[in-house]
């Protein structure tokens, strides 16, 4: 709706691993650590059009 990117910090702990695999097959990147995410969503900057 508002067209911004959706990255999801879960850590990989065995409880939550079906949220996990449903956030990757809907396309959500996932990442175990907030630094990740936060590598991702830069990635994702750098990808996007000016």
């Amino acid at each position: 709706q508002f067209n911004k990117p959706f990255i999801a910090y879960v850590p990989h702990v065995e409880k939550y691993n079906m949220l996990i695999e449903g956030f990757e097959l809907n396309g959500i990147p996932v990442s175990p650590s907030i630094e990740g995410a936060v590598l991702m969503a830069k990635a994702l900057a750098r990808r996007q059009p000016c």
